[in-house]
């Protein structure tokens, strides 16, 4: 938590300071780099199973993390700059361990044999997907004082998803440490932010016992079947329905 506050007291007083760079990047730019620092919900993704392919992999990510840092620095609005601060933090953090450690890389081959065996996380895509639907779905339909706190919601409804799914898909090709290896990946990755904006959401279970019953019960409607709310995906990324929502939040919409 000490290195949230510093970071947070760094983020605050650079901005106070310095001027703010040139924006070169567009919106579509920083989907495309989302749509790629993710594992899951893009069906064009490498599965590593080889040292060639993990390296690919690799400077993939991390080209992919150095693009939407930028574009968070130089064209976000203060808000979403500060949350999505934290998040890629613990972004850049994991793939690092990922990728340059021994351990790191062989654990992930490991668990990427699944998806090749059976043809790509088809599921833990859906997963995404339907995550996004959600996010959209809490943007036009969710009270401005609610949406942070059902956008935590969602966030927690995706990570349970991607466990679910990933010990039906995965358990009788690598056994069942690939769901325990994504559900540790995907805590990490999120631990800080939901500790930052989340408040007493901090579970799929925190959720259930508190959210309002109604929107609850449609977050789980939608992860279902979005097709209940008519959805149409208009990002790569659900990254970026999430960084427009804190921008509109920041902009008073």
């Amino acid at each position: 938590m000490f290195k949230l506050f510093v970071g947070l007291t760094v983020l605050v007083v650079a901005g106070q300071s310095a001027p703010q760079p040139k924006c070169t990047q567009t919106e579509d730019d920083f989907d495309n780099c989302a749509a790629e620092l993710t594992v899951f919900g893009n069906d064009a993704m490498i599965m590593p199973t080889t040292e060639d392919e993990m390296d690919q992999h690799c400077n993939k990510s991390f080209k992919s993390i150095q693009c939407v840092r930028d574009y968070s620095a130089n064209c976000m609005v203060s808000f979403p700059k500060t949350v999505f601060g934290v998040f890629q933090y613990d972004f850049k953090r994991d793939i690092k361990k990922r990728c340059h450690t021994k351990e790191g890389r062989v654990e992930f081959m490991k668990h990427m044999q699944c998806g090749k065996a059976k043809g790509g996380f088809g599921p833990l895509n859906t997963c995404m997907k339907n995550y996004d639907a959600q996010m959209e779905w809490i943007m036009q339909n969710v009270a401005k004082e609610e949406r942070v706190l059902t956008g935590c919601c969602s966030l927690h409804w995706v990570h349970n998803c991607f466990v679910t799914k990933a010990k039906e898909l995965c358990e009788a090709v690598t056994g069942p440490e690939t769901s325990d290896y994504f559900d540790k990946m995907v805590g990490s990755t999120i631990a800080e932010g939901v500790d930052y904006t989340c408040g007493k959401h901090k579970s799929y279970e925190d959720c259930a016992a508190h959210l309002d019953g109604n929107i609850w019960k449609t977050l789980l409607e939608i992860g279902e079947d979005p097709s209940k709310i008519n959805f149409v995906p208009r990002h790569k990324s659900p990254i970026t329905t999430s960084i427009k929502m804190f921008t509109e939040l920041d902009q008073g919409s």
